[in-house]
């Protein structure tokens, strides 16, 4: 205002009676830093940090628009559901207590989200009641009292703004003994009903050329008496593939000396012989001993050819 008066383009004869500028005076507030420390909890499901994001600019695959996780305060692991509509939290997380209570045996004791309205429904505050589970909900506006999850939230967004389109699925691994935030199938069924099921079909198919090229296996009556072990396909997109160099068939290489049957493939079981199954020959992917097996058919390989090995460096 007094630069405005100096340079005659406001006439005003005394500055110094006129009332303070509120709206001036708010633009120029600042917030004081955020200066409070928070603790970890003391036992696993003490306490769950969680928060709701969404709606996100592009849909996931199968139609996810949001996604919620649920992080144990003590160790910091994390859960991340992909949902549709802000009315699946409470499916997802009775989903979640479900298997953290079932597999550590422990009970979650207090759920710490924000006042979102995914939290608020009724049925949603009734269930915490009724199961002794004590919300702890953060203050409007105040995102610095549920930083674990707003934390990992931006780390998880980080990653997604930073993740480049995924190519054409072209190779998948597949496991011989049974033992995944993503849109991949996790079952056979799964992958049939995907939008890329020909391409899962075909790389499964050229899996399984693979197996009988490199004489795996060979198929023969169930022993008597002898317990054979599942298997099962596991999918995976690829991202930059062709940027990358895919070792497909390192595995294979090894020998088993074991007495291994395997059950035959879900999708590849073959008709009128499903009774039987696979009596393997060489180690495949998801074996105990595959890598191995491998390490020696390479170490026999590598001295056939006059290698010596350095003895100061032994991975070299």
């Amino acid at each position: 205002m007094k630069r405005l008066v100096d340079s005659k383009s406001l006439e005003i004869d005394n500055l110094d009676n006129l009332p303070a500028c509120e709206s001036c005076l708010k633009e120029k507030m600042t917030r004081k830093p955020f200066v409070g420390q928070s603790t970890l909890a003391n036992g696993l499901l003490d306490l769950i940090n969680s928060n709701f994001c969404g709606q996100l600019n592009t849909k996931a695959r199968r139609g996810f628009f949001y996604f919620i996780t649920f992080i144990d305060d003590h160790s910091r692991y994390g859960y991340v559901y992909l949902i549709r509509y802000k009315s699946e939290a409470f499916v997802r997380f009775k989903e979640f207590r479900f298997e953290v209570e079932n597999q550590t045996f422990r009970k979650i004791k207090t759920l710490r989200p924000d006042r979102g309205g995914e939290y608020l429904s009724g049925e949603f505050i009734d269930y915490l009641k009724k199961n002794g589970i004590v919300s702890q909900w953060t203050p409007p506006v105040m995102p610095q009292l549920n930083g674990v999850a707003e934390r990992r939230n931006r780390t998880l967004l980080d990653m997604i703004r930073s993740a480049r389109v995924p190519q054409a699925p072209e190779r998948y691994g597949f496991l011989g003994m049974t033992s995944q935030l993503d849109n991949d199938p996790k079952t056979y069924g799964e992958a049939m009903s995907d939008i890329d099921s020909k391409k899962w079909l075909e790389a499964m198919k050229f899996e399984m050329d693979s197996m009988s090229l490199n004489q795996v296996w060979t198929l023969v009556d169930r022993p008597k008496g002898v317990r054979s072990f599942g298997c099962k396909w596991v999918y995976k997109r690829k991202i930059g593939a062709d940027r990358e160099m895919d070792v497909k068939t390192t595995f294979l290489n090894g020998f088993v000396e074991e007495e291994i049957y395997m059950d035959q493939p879900e999708g590849f079981t073959i008709v009128r012989e499903e009774q039987k199954v696979f009596h393997l020959q060489r180690s495949i992917y998801g074996l105990k001993q595959a890598s191995r097996s491998w390490n020696i058919h390479f170490d026999e390989v590598i001295w056939g050819y006059d290698f010596v090995k350095n003895n100061f460096y032994h991975c070299v």
